[in-house]
C-alpha cells in the first residue's frame, strides 16, 4: 500500500456553502460559518467503503456508499491514490439536504479532507477539489466543484472547470464586515431537486446578458477581496440562470422584496435553491433580513427558518464538542 496511516480516525467539521451568489453559476461559492456536518472517518486494513448516517437529517440521505456523495468521493480518492484500505465514515448530517446549502458537497469535501491527511497524501488543493467534486454525481447527476471548493477551502472561491479545476480562494481582509442572511424552507423536500434545477439552465442566452453577468461576477470578486459587502451585494444580479429557476423558490419575488426592504445589500437564490441568501454589512442587519425573508416565505404558505451567518473557514479537525 502506497503511503502510510497518520491516524486511525479523525473527526472533521465540514461547513455548508452557498454557490453562485447570483451570477456565478458553477463558478462562485462561499463557505457558511456555523452550519456544518460532522464526519468521523476511520481507516483500517482491508478494502471498501462503509457508511453510517446519524443526525437531524439522517433519514433524508442514503447510507449506501455508492449513492451518497461521501462514499463516492472516498472511493474516488482511494482509486486515484492507488491505496487499498477500508474506510468507515459516520456522517452526522446537520445540513438540510436539497436546500441549496451544499449538503452533499460538504460530506464529499469532509471525507476527502480527512483521508488526504490520514493517508499522508501530498495532493494540491485543485486535485482534492476535483476528487470531492466527483461525489456530487450522487446528488446532482453531474460533477461540479463550486460547493466542494467552498467546504474544503473556506471563505470565497472562484472555480474554473477543467481537469483538475483551477480554484482561487479569496479571504476578505481582517476586520471586514460581511454578513449573511439565509431563509431556508423547512418540512418535506423533493428528492432530485438539484438535478431538476440544473435541467432548467438555459443553453442559449443573449450576449448582453452574458456581459451583465460577467460584470456582476467581477463586482462580487472585487468586493470579497476588498471586504466591501456593498459592492458584493451590487453584483448579486443574475440575468441568465436565476430567472429560469425562480419558480422553484416559494414566493421568490416576495422574498427578494422583503430582503431589500429589510436592508439587504443583495439577494439571490442559494445554489439550486430553494433557500435564499442575502448579504448585509453587520450582524444585526443579517438577523433582521433573515427574519424578513423567512416571514415572506411563510406568507406564501411555506414554513421557513431565518438563519444569520457569515463567511467562514473550510474543513477542519473537530478537537472539541461541536
Amino acid at each position: 500500500m502506497r503511503g502510510g496511516f497518520r491516524m486511525a480516525s479523525i473527526r472533521v467539521i465540514a461547513p455548508a456553502s452557498s454557490a453562485n451568489l447570483g451570477p456565478g453559476y458553477d463558478v462562485l461559492s462561499m463557505a457558511l460559518d456555523g452550519l456544518h456536518d460532522l464526519l468521523e472517518v476511520s481507516v483500517e486494513e482491508g478494502s471498501g467503503i462503509s457508511l453510517e448516517v446519524k443526525g437531524t437529517y439522517a433519514g433524508e440521505v442514503p447510507e449506501d456508499p455508492a449513492r451518497n456523495s461521501v462514499g463516492v468521493a472516498a472511493s474516488e480518492l482511494l482509486r486515484v491514490s492507488g491505496i487499498r484500505a477500508h474506510v468507515h465514515v459516520v456522517l452526522h448530517k446537520e445540513i438540510p439536504p436539497s436546500s441549496g446549502l451544499g449538503s452533499s458537497g460538504a460530506g464529499a469535501a469532509g471525507v476527502v479532507w480527512a483521508l488526504s491527511r490520514m493517508l499522508g497524501l501530498n495532493m494540491d488543493e485543485s486535485s482534492l477539489v476535483e476528487i470531492a467534486g466527483s461525489g456530487e454525481r450522487a446528488a446532482a447527476g453531474a460533477v461540479h466543484y463550486d460547493n466542494v471548493a467552498a467546504s474544503l477551502l473556506g471563505w470565497f472561491n472562484i472555480v474554473r472547470p477543467g481537469s483538475p479545476p483551477r480554484v482561487v480562494t479569496v479571504r476578505p481582509p481582517e476586520g471586514a464586515s460581511i454578513h449573511v442572511a439565509l431563509a431556508v424552507p423547512i418540512g418535506p423536500r423533493a428528492g432530485g431537486k438539484t438535478r431538476a434545477a440544473r435541467a432548467l439552465v438555459p443553453h442559449e442566452v443573449p450576449i448582453e446578458s452574458v456581459v451583465w453577468n460577467l460584470a456582476s461576477v467581477a463586482m462580487i470578486v472585487a468586493g470579497a477581496a476588498r471586504g466591501d459587502a456593498a459592492l458584493m451585494g451590487t453584483g448579486m444580479s443574475d440575468l441568465i440562470v436565476e430567472p429560469a429557476r425562480s419558480s422553484m423558490v416559494p414566493g421568490y419575488s416576495r422574498v427578494r422584496r422583503a430582503a431589500m426592504e429589510a436592508g439587504a445589500l443583495g439577494v439571490a437564490i442559494s445554489g439550486a435553491g430553494p433557500s435564499m441568501i442575502a448579504l448585509t454589512g453587520d450582524a444585526e442587519a443579517a438577523g433582521r433580513v433573515a427574519r424578513a425573508m423567512a416571514e415572506a416565505m411563510e406568507a406564501e404558505g411555506t414554513a421557513a427558518v431565518g438563519i444569520p451567518s457569515r463567511p467562514g473557514p473550510g474543513c477542519r479537525e473537530a478537537r472539541d464538542s461541536v
